[in-house]
Order: C-alpha cells, then structure tokens, then sequence
C-alpha cells in the first residue's frame, strides 16, 4: 500500500483546491544594483513546494484548511485519490428505490463520473474491487466526509434520511 499523505480539506467541505505559498525560482531583469525590472517568465522551478505548516486557504470560499490525521483513514481504500471508508448496507428505513434517488445528487465538483463533467475515470465494477469487494451501499469519503452511493455512470453523493 502507498504511503498515505495528510489531506488538508475545507472545514465546509468545498472541496481540494486551495492557496498557499511555494518558493519559486524566476530570472529577472535587473538593474544595475540589482533592483528588479521585469521578468518574461512565471518560473523556472520550483525550490520549496506546499508544506503542511503554511496556511492553506480554500479555493472556493477562503476558510482555512484542516489536516486529517493518520486515524481518520483507518479501514479505508484509495480511489480516483480519495480515501473511502464502506459506510452501511441500505435499510428498511432507507425506503425503495424512488426514496433512495431522491437523497442522491450528481456532485460534479468532486466528479467522479463518465460523463463529460467528470474529473477523474470512474468505473462502478472499478470501485467495488478497489473497495475489497466490500458488501456496502453506501461509502464515506474521508477527505470531504460526505456519503456516497456507487452507481454504474457515477459515484452519487447521498444525504442520510431524517430519523
């Protein structure tokens, strides 16, 4: 198994884009006391990338990010770069058919899927054996903490029913 990387995620579950800082190297255009002109470039390389102790900023909607530690992966499988945990089995309480596609909707930010908006390759027989051929209906993303529901075009995001 890969050596698994601590996961900086918005506390609101935007998603896994955020701003921090990295070093770059640039070659600028210099006066003579060496006081900056310009520069044609963005960078040559980079000399210090992302670091978990800078402040990471969500993308979306400025919050600072959290970092999951190594305990909130426990049990879990890698997809698509994302840590899934098996949740449940559907239930009674779940309803039919009609009542569980009622809690589903297509989360094209995360974008799981095989349909044009999808951002990763996704495959329902695909996840089922990444999973251990796990019996569940239901999978936690650990790094969004979102349920979801595995269905043959996409991985569909599932709201618990009321109790």
């Amino acid at each position: 198994m890969s050596e698994i990387r601590k996961r900086h995620v918005c506390p609101d579950g935007c998603g896994d884009e955020f701003y921090t800082t990295a070093h770059v190297v640039q070659e600028w255009l210099v006066n003579g006391l060496g006081n900056f002109i310009s520069t044609d470039n963005i960078a040559l390389e980079t000399s210090h990338g992302s670091d978990d102790d800078n402040y990471w900023r969500c993308a979306k909607c400025g919050r600072e990010a959290i970092i999951l530690d190594d305990a909130a992966y426990e049990g879990s499988f890698e997809y698509g770069g994302y840590h899934f945990v098996p949740y449940r089995k559907f239930e009674e309480h779940d309803g039919d058919f009609h009542d569980v596609t009622g809690r589903t909707r297509s989360d094209i930010a995360f974008g799981m899927s095989t349909y044009d908006w999808g951002r990763y390759v996704y495959g329902f027989r695909d996840f089922y054996d990444k999973s251990g051929n796990s019996n569940a209906d239901i999978f936690r993303c650990v790094e969004n903490g979102k349920l979801y529901f595995p269905a043959l075009n996409e991985l569909f995001e599932y709201n618990e029913p009321c109790n």
